[in-house]
């Protein structure tokens, strides 16, 4: 039989995945609970509601909670009918869903509230051939309560008796563009064999028999958004076929583009579809695991969710193994939030409920809008004129992200106080703030800033797009009074210097959805070049400044390569040597702890005293990368300390083993006194 297919404009555009619910199904409809005229029948194999129209009460009570952006969707076939209308008079004919909570004013006269509503329908009726419907839903609309069924004379506007409406499954179809699959709202007869929808506790899965890789449920084109991360939750068991768990499984679910292809990564000769795989290996046999991936750039639709379980040792597809796979989503790339956490100076503040700051941050292509959430067991200002001595938050922008040493015309600092507006502390236009006291029990426990910035305000003819970065930070001052002393916290600064030195700020970027990529400094430092002069049994090493795009902050000075000392100069004299020749090397290393290649100098020296032996043989730290426990052996140990590599002291200790779990990882040096000697070593926590 021929078929139709009426689609209206916004559906036609639309290339999202249309994930269906079920309103009515005649293959599942209890037939004696049907209204008078009411029967299911079969057309071709497919079963459909027939309905012989009365006027506007041929209507079958339902009970669907709605969602946002849904469509509904049927098929319909009309035929005229014994009553006195004649198709000459045009007769246009369809389904009404109907929300009888949800009134609004009717069409026809405003005065009156009526049901709303969302007609789906044929103008002018085809008597011949079944016609499939779509349309969006009425925004206005929170249920369905009613199916209506109707046929209708345009010339009277009067619902006609005695002709036949033949409906196919009623749909309510969601179009999301972060929604691939949800099994609860999958069609179940439409499923391919071994797939089926399950319950699991409270949320529906769908259960997959596993076909080797002929486990694929179609999609209709699902396009993507770029930037964008997939999500799924996933169980798996065994089945009965030979291979075993000792095998190894890995398992889990691909996305497919088959249109865009990609080379093989087994053979670059061969093109095939370009894929982004969730997967989880070995395989979990025992609960449900939440797998997250970013979509892979090559991909730019979804044409198929493969189901898999694959044995590590042949690479093959397994046959009979089961998994069940929970909704798959979509998910921007990127951050909305900061956390201003980084230590410049904290002295007084006891835990996060005395003081703490979060931002929550997004844009579009004019503004950003940046809300800063304070909490604060105590809100001080007592009106001194240093105002970054009281409670307050500094916000600085780098709009040419440059990281310079000192400002330029495109870097602002900007402060914000809880009892002053954004103009009477800053000469910058086009911002709008809102400030607010949160309180409970009628005491404060913080307060927020609400900003809108134009983006041409902070520079002209800024590029508010995708990929564009700018420079940012967030400085948080907390003084209660008693102590009268100004704690600091800041959001990427590792240094109380920020306010005059932008190359301290961290760097923003752009992306979709409004969201961030907070871009991380990993620019190596250029090596130092390094000279040594002996006189007598020192030697004195200098080196030429190294290059960063941010700023050096140390320099790791090695002997023979141990490490014996962090400087921040570019010159250092070692002492006391015995005779002989050495091997000595510098690494500069910036804010952010990126090091440089070696720069290294040898020297001689003739006739030395050796009163400090570095490189004893004896005196070893181990595991070295460590993890959490680090030991000191060949020596007696009574102090330790550990530096980060600009210097600082973070740790002692007075013992031999050392637990590290609390530091983060990266590069550090430790320095270790005995008795009668010191050493010091670099030390790498991962």
């Amino acid at each position: 039989m021929k078929k139709i297919l009426l689609f209206s404009l916004l559906f036609a555009l639309c290339a999202f995945f249309a994930k269906s619910q079920i309103i009515m199904d005649p293959a599942t409809i209890d037939e004696g609970s049907l209204p008078t005229g009411m029967s299911v029948v079969d057309i071709d194999g497919t079963p459909y509601l027939q309905v012989v129209l009365n006027g506007w009460n041929s209507i079958l009570d339902v009970n669907f909670v709605l969602a946002t952006d849904q469509t509904i969707s049927c098929d319909v076939k009309y035929a005229h009918g014994s009553t006195a209308h004649t198709l000459a008079q045009t007769i246009n004919c369809g389904v009404n869903i109907n929300d009888t909570i949800n009134l609004v004013p009717a069409s026809w006269d405003a005065s009156q509230m009526v049901a709303a509503q969302t007609s789906v329908g044929i103008n002018p009726a085809d008597a011949g051939d079944i016609t499939s419907l779509t349309k969006a839903v009425d925004a206005r609309m929170g249920f369905i309560h009613q199916l209506q069924f109707f046929a209708q004379e345009n010339a009277s506007w009067g619902g006609t008796v005695g002709d036949t409406l033949w409906v196919g499954k009623v749909k309510i179809v969601t179009e999301s563009p972060f929604v691939v699959m949800r099994p609860v709202e999958l069609d179940t007869t439409e499923l391919p064999d071994g797939m089926s929808v399950v319950n699991i506790g409270d949320a529906a899965y769908l259960q997959v028999i596993t076909n080797g890789w002929n486990s694929i449920l179609e999609v209709d084109g699902f396009e993507l958004l770029s930037n964008l991360a997939a999500s799924c939750e996933v169980k798996y068991a065994h089945g009965s076929t030979v291979h075993t768990l000792a095998q190894t499984i890995n398992c889990g679910v691909n996305l497919n583009d088959t249109v865009n292809l990609v080379p093989a990564s087994w053979d670059a000769s061969q093109m095939v579809a370009a894929q982004t795989s969730i997967g989880i290996n070995p395989a979990d046999a025992t609960d449900f695991t939440t797998l997250t991936k970013s979509v892979d750039d090559n991909m730019k639709l979804i044409h198929q969710i493969q189901i898999f379980a694959q044995e590590n040792a042949s690479w093959g597809g397994t046959t009979g193994d089961t998994l069940w796979v929970g909704d798959i989503t979509l998910a921007p790339l990127g951050i909305n939030e900061l956390t201003v956490e980084n230590d410049v100076d904290i002295q007084n503040v006891a835990d996060s409920n005395d003081y703490s700051v979060t931002a929550d941050i997004s844009w579009d292509t004019t503004k950003l809008f940046l809300k800063i959430n304070i909490i604060d067991d105590s809100i001080f200002n007592d009106g001194r004129a240093n105002v970054w001595e009281v409670d307050n938050i500094e916000v600085y922008f780098d709009m040419n992200n440059a990281k310079a040493d000192a400002f330029d015309d495109d870097d602002y600092q900007l402060r914000l106080m809880n009892d002053s507006t954004f103009t009477s502390l800053n000469s910058l236009g086009g911002v709008t703030m809102v400030y607010a006291i949160d309180s409970a029990d009628g005491e404060p426990v913080g307060y927020s800033y609400d900003l809108t910035f134009i983006w041409d305000s902070l520079s002209i003819n800024f590029n508010a797009a995708e990929g564009t970065q700018f420079g940012f930070d967030i400085l948080a001052s907390d003084n209660d009074g008693d102590p009268d002393y100004r704690d600091q916290i800041s959001w990427n600064s590792i240094s109380g210097d920020l306010w005059n030195t932008p190359y301290y700020w961290g760097t923003l970027e752009l992306t979709s959805m409004g969201k961030f990529n907070i871009i991380e400094d990993d620019e190596d430092p250029t090596a130092p070049t390094v000279t040594a002069a002996v006189e007598g049994s020192s030697v004195k090493l200098t080196w030429t400044g190294a290059e960063d795009n941010t700023s050096i902050g140390s320099y790791i000075v090695s002997q023979d390569d141990a490490a014996i000392d962090t400087v921040t100069g570019t010159s250092i004299t070692i002492s006391d040597l015995a005779a002989g020749t050495y091997e000595f090397s510098v690494v500069a290393v910036d804010i952010y702890g990126n090091n440089s290649d070696e720069g290294t100098a040898e020297a001689t020296v003739e006739g030395g005293d050796a009163v400090e032996n570095i490189t004893a043989s004896n005196f070893s730290i181990y595991p070295n990368p460590a993890t959490s426990e680090l030991r000191i052996s060949g020596v007696d140990v009574e102090l330790v300390e550990l530096f980060n590599v600009n210097g600082n002291l973070l740790k002692t200790y007075n013992k031999s083993i050392l637990d590290i779990s609390d530091i983060e990882t990266g590069l550090y040096i430790l320095k270790v006194y005995s008795s009668d000697n010191i050493y010091t070593q670099k030390l790498v926590k991962k």
